[in-house]
């Protein structure tokens, strides 16, 4: 019972963190470049540019951030807000 009511607590820790990174472009690329680079995630500078895609979204720049695997970095990123007003990761990379 014990690691049941454990289990639910980090589970409810985690859901809130999700949503409440959720409101904000800026938090939503943070999060998703965690996952990938957790140390440079916190470091890198993110800038939001006048290009906004009809598919993507609205255009960001990241800078000093490098993929550890691959090696490459990134520098782009889109953000859409969903339909309740929470943004998410629409797509990044590179680019050509």
């Amino acid at each position: 019972m014990k690691i049941k009511k454990i289990f639910l607590f980090l589970a409810i820790i985690i859901f809130t963190i999700f949503i409440t990174t959720s409101f904000s472009p800026e938090l939503v690329i943070r999060r998703h470049l965690f996952s990938v680079n957790p140390a440079q995630s916190l470091t890198c500078t993110i800038n939001k540019t006048n290009f906004v895609d009809k598919e993507y979204g609205q255009q960001y720049t990241i800078n000093c951030f490098a993929d550890p695997e691959s090696g490459n970095a990134i520098f782009f990123a889109y953000v859409k807000k969903n339909i309740i007003g929470m943004y998410y990761w629409s797509g990044g990379g590179s680019g050509p």
